[in-house]
């Protein structure tokens, strides 16, 4: 009886305490503890416009392309897009994104890999985020405003009194911060560009908190063990170019890269370079062997990892026939040779070079040449015939039997039906047609005379075409340009040569066969500047033309910068954006560098953006800013703009 009165006492207890905070509007709601394995991704991409997607893989499955759309966010400064992924018993995601319009970011095909966790990517680099998670805080649907304590005249016997923590006066919401973690700096997305004398560098820092300046240094360490160290070089931002590393000799080098932020916390990469031997893998010519006699072949010499610097390579070369030396000639200023064979045979050709390292380099190559080629392509049309045969005999020699041989159509403009006519050692070919149904075109009874080259019949004459090409023009761009022409009056099939160069970069060729007479190349022309075009085109009968184009890429500009808001205020932040024509990325993203002054003062400096035309700026006081742009694109193109900018 005396343990039912205490736990009657109990009961009453806890229910006068409850009805106490019920009274004064206090609600508290139970929470259930979870943990989930999760990973936030929070993203931003300057270049696009809309929403982004991530497309995901947990495990072996990815999502369907083009992935999910992200969350617009604000949560965490300097990132725009947030999206949790569930990994469920996985450890890891592997997630790339895109605009929806066949653009991606996925690191060069490698994609990004994250844990369980939260990660802000943006210019291809993961950053781990650390934030403070609150404790759970009851959901409280007033603040109660206590003014007295109700007056209990009996106070019941409590055996056991429930601890109630203080219900804390909650006035505001506490802002979280991130959890404060140890500065980490990583090397990261290191690429080369190995050339002779001199290999490019490119590298971003990898960090949880931009600590600029960074000070990089590097050594190069050769296989005799000799080093050669330059100058530090100081950036604002976490990226690092350079194009000085000294790799002239072919062989293996190390490179040891250490960058140091204004922390003093460091990192360091070593990473090799393999330096290839100047080779000359093959002979290439405008034409191809066989080729016929008394046809000009241009041979060059394909030259791989050779050094040209203060004067052009040279090249020496021999040709032979049955052991007999036909050609012994020098090159001083070129690693082509122009050759016309004088009679049919198989020939020994052979090319060395040195270049200016003394690096030397040969190779050998077989030529054939046969007798030349005496063929007469005859064109015909005749509205009246819905088929056509071509009766005919070459020279002196019989006729071919009634009706003739049937001609095929042609995909050349202008004509309807092609044919053509071997006529060896004869110098021309008599020629009638018919529909293969006893209708004759055969000029009266006289016939028609066709001659080696080509043959328009039409019209009751004949006309002969010289080759050429016709409307060769260049559709010249950054990066890749376009050749497009139509060949005229020549045999297929049709070999086309071109050698282009253009002011600071090198000669380059480009050459294949086509059997149709329109021609349509792309070709490599990455910087701006002039240039000249070579172009070769040779026919199956050995008829060569020779041309040459003129053509200008543009150099890359910048048209006008907007801003998001017309006048500058004082305390609020301001973003521009770069409208640029005429640039190109591609190893490497286009890069800018933004400078404010005020008064000839520089109030901002070496605010570098990788990856971005984008700049955000907050003026501090009013008056009237000069503001200048300096981008540098991939093909290292560089272009400096200013305006003027109000602030009040």
């Amino acid at each position: 009886m005396k343990s039912m009165k205490k736990a009657f006492a109990l009961l009453l207890s806890l229910t006068l305490i409850v009805g106490i905070f019920s009274n004064t509007g206090v609600v508290f709601t139970a929470k259930a503890a979870t943990t989930e394995n999760l990973v936030t991704v929070f993203y931003k991409n300057s270049d696009w416009s809309g929403v982004p997607n991530i497309h995901y893989k947990v495990g072996s499955t990815w999502t369907e392309v083009p992935g999910v759309p992200m969350t617009k966010s604000s949560e965490q400064s300097g990132y725009k897009y947030k999206y949790v992924i569930s990994l469920g018993s996985h450890s890891k995601a592997t997630v790339c994104f895109n605009d929806g319009n066949g653009h991606w970011d996925s690191r060069n095909g490698q994609n990004y890999s994250v844990n369980a966790g939260t990660y802000g990517i943006k210019h291809q680099t993961v950053t781990k985020l650390t934030l403070v998670e609150p404790t759970a805080t009851p959901e409280i649907t007033a603040t109660p405003e206590v003014t007295a304590t109700p007056e209990v005249t009996v106070t019941p016997e409590v055996t056991v009194t429930p601890e109630v923590t203080a219900t804390p006066e909650v006035t505001a919401t506490p802002e979280i911060t991130a959890t404060p973690v140890d500065q980490v700096v990583e090397l990261a997305d290191v690429y080369l560009e190995v050339h002779r004398p001199y290999t490019a560098v490119y590298a971003h820092v990898r960090t949880n908190d931009e600590q600029g300046p960074y000070t990089f240094a590097y050594k190069v360490i050769n296989e005799a063990g000799e080093v050669t160290t330059k100058d530090t070089i100081v950036n604002e931002k976490p990226y690092l170019e350079v194009k000085d590393v000294y790799t002239n000799i072919p062989g293996s080098y190390k490179l040891e890269l250490t960058v140091t932020d204004a922390n003093g916390n460091s990192a360091k990469i070593v990473k090799d370079i393999e330096v290839p031997t100047f080779t000359i893998p093959s002979i290439d010519a405008t034409v191809d062997s066989p080729v016929c006699v008394g046809t000009k072949v241009t041979l060059h010499a394909v030259c791989k990892d050779n050094m040209i610097f203060y004067h052009p390579q040279s090249s020496f070369w021999t040709i032979k026939k049955d052991g007999k030396t036909l050609v012994n000639k020098e090159q001083m200023r070129y690693t082509w040779y122009d050759w016309t064979p004088q009679e049919a045979g198989t020939y020994k050709i052979t090319v060395n070079a040195e270049d200016f390292y003394g690096e030397k380099a040969s190779c050998t190559t077989t030529f054939v040449v046969t007798d030349k080629k005496n063929i007469a392509t005859v064109y015909y049309n005749n509205n009246k015939f819905d088929q056509a045969y071509i009766h005919y005999r070459v020279g002196n020699g019989k006729w071919t039997k009634v009706p003739g041989v049937e001609m095929k159509q042609t995909s050349v403009d202008g004509y309807k039906w092609e044919y053509k006519i071997d006529l060896g050692s004869a110098t021309s070919a008599t020629v009638c047609f018919n529909n293969g149904q006893n209708k004759w075109d055969s000029k009266n009874g006289s016939n028609y005379v066709v001659k080696a080259g080509t043959n328009v019949v039409e019209n009751a004459s004949v006309k002969q075409i010289a080759f050429d090409a016709k409307g060769l023009k260049v559709e010249a761009n950054k990066f890749y340009s376009d050749l497009t022409g139509k060949i005229v009056g020549g045999t297929a099939p049709y070999t086309v040569y071109m050698e282009w160069y253009g002011e600071g970069t090198g000669t380059a060729y480009s050459k294949f066969v086509t059997e149709n007479d329109f021609v349509l190349e792309r070709f490599f022309t990455q910087r701006s500047g002039n240039y000249n075009l070579k172009l070769v085109i040779t026919d199956a009968a050995g008829r060569r033309i020779d041309t040459t184009r003129e053509f200008t890429i543009e150099p890359m500009k910048v048209t006008s910068i907007d801003a998001d808001k017309t006048t500058g205020v004082v305390g609020e932040p301001t973003e521009f954006s770069a409208n640029i024509e005429n640039s190109y990325s591609y190893y490497m993203p286009m890069s800018t560098y933004w400078t404010v002054k005020k008064d000839g003062k520089v109030v901002v400096d070496a605010e570098r953006s990788e990856c971005s035309d984008d700049f955000c700026w907050t003026p501090q006081e009013a008056g009237t800013y000069e503001i200048t742009m300096y981008a540098t694109d991939s093909t290292q193109d560089e272009v400096e703009y200013t305006f003027t900018y109000i602030v009040k």
